[in-house]
């Protein structure tokens, strides 16, 4: 572990509990990898702008890898974005109203856009986008975007992954979903080893001297692509696959045991 130059973690139901909450003493451990010379990074599915709002206390401590690897900054300064065209995510809103019971959120760089009709999830929504702007219509919007989001209260998305999403748009788009209620459409190619990618060659970083974490399938590229790639104990059925090491569960702090075990690695060396 002596050898790890970045480390870098999904949010939900791996850095944080349950209850949605950081590691106690998380940013003492922030402080400590910085003086060892190690960079840490959120990699979420979650905008930038978000991110960026959730971790203000943190800034110059963190890098970010959002939006599911479409975006990518080391502290304030932006390293990377994919913007969708708007013929495209035009039509992958138009088949999600048409064609199924999803709620399309477009994700521009002003924040989350949305029908009214998504009203009644205002509060769920407001735990991944800190700006909601609500229109009448999202087939009249031409923002600079990065993702089409699609929520599904019936949490079924790994079904309407399957049966509507991956055969229409596999094959020219990234589709991948977040947890049970949520689908992400971006450009091919787009995904959060992608993503790590990107910030390892800004900072010049291999990565074979990368460490991450994660949970579920939207994580599997980045655990696949790093040196030293931990799923969390508590991570979804198959995830075995994507990653070398087992880490203690979100609940556990597992995340925070393993910083630890690099800091000590470090001080030994």
């Amino acid at each position: 572990m002596k050898d790890v130059r970045l480390i870098a973690t999904d949010m939900d139901h791996t850095l944080l509990t349950e209850a949605g909450e950081l590691p106690a003493h998380f940013g003492e451990r922030l402080l400590a990898l910085k003086e060892a010379g190690v960079e840490f990074a959120i990699a979420s599915g979650r905008p930038m702008a978000t991110l960026k709002d959730m971790f203000k206390d943190y800034a110059g401590l963190i890098s970010f890898v959002s939006d599911n690897g479409a975006a990518v900054s080391h502290y304030d300064e932006e390293i990377f974005y994919s913007e969708v065209d708007r013929p495209s995510y035009l039509d992958m809103i138009r088949y999600t109203k048409e064609k199924t019971k999803g709620y399309p959120i477009l994700c521009a760089e002003e924040g989350a856009v949305t029908e009214p009709d998504s009203k009644p999830f205002e509060n769920f929504y407001r735990r991944f986008y800190t700006n909601i702007h609500y229109v009448d219509d999202l087939l009249s919007v031409a923002n600079r975007a990065n993702k089409v989001s699609v929520y599904f209260p019936e949490k079924d998305s790994q079904w309407q992954l399957d049966h509507h999403y991956g055969p229409v748009f596999g094959q020219e788009f990234s589709a991948t979903i977040g947890d049970d209620v949520w689908i992400d459409l971006m450009n091919k190619g787009i995904d959060k080893g992608a993503g790590i990618r990107q910030l390892g060659q800004a900072l010049n970083i291999k990565l074979e001297h990368m460490m991450a974490f994660g949970d579920t399938f939207n994580d599997a590229e980045m655990l696949a692509a790093v040196g030293y790639s931990y799923r969390m104990a508590n991570a979804t059925e198959g995830m075995e696959r994507y990653a070398k090491f087992v880490a203690p569960s979100n609940e556990e702090y597992g995340v925070i045991q393993v910083i630890d075990q690099v800091l000590a690695a470090k001080k030994a060396h």
